[in-house]
């Protein structure tokens, strides 16, 4: 279930010692839903986690959405986000240096390998080391 994994998740930033996150999600009833489960987990252990939503297929809002997480100052991004979404997503993230051995990502369960692996090279490079919850 989205509230077992949203646990799971809190549960590993938690080990982690990471204090601070920010949830990027579809706005559908899978990524709205997944979201607040995310949000629930992080505030029943004192994390500070920070949500910010887009339409699908939307250039022009997963370009704010992504632009939002600048402002949270978090390193550590939960991605509630269809496979078709996930390259112009990294793109805009790298672009806006929320990439790299300082930020973490982790994606729900609708990203497999097969799409990671489809990507093109630097977006796969980008995301090199985050993880993902099934």
């Amino acid at each position: 279930s989205d509230t077992a994994a949203a646990v799971a998740v809190a549960d590993f930033l938690v080990f982690y010692s990471w204090k601070r996150a920010a949830i990027l999600h579809v706005v559908d009833e899978y990524g709205s839903g997944y979201a607040n489960a995310m949000s629930s987990a992080c505030q029943g252990r004192g994390i500070t986690c920070e949500s910010i939503g887009f339409e699908t297929s939307n250039e022009q809002s997963i370009v704010t959405a992504v632009d939002f997480l600048v402002q949270t100052s978090a390193r550590v991004f939960f991605a509630v986000i269809n496979e078709w979404d996930i390259e112009p997503v990294i793109t805009r993230a790298v672009e806006r240096n929320l990439t790299g051995a300082e930020a973490m990502w982790i994606f729900s369960d609708s990203i497999s390998d097969v799409t990671i692996h489809s990507l093109d090279r630097p977006v796969a490079d980008a995301i090199r080391g985050g993880a993902r919850v099934y």
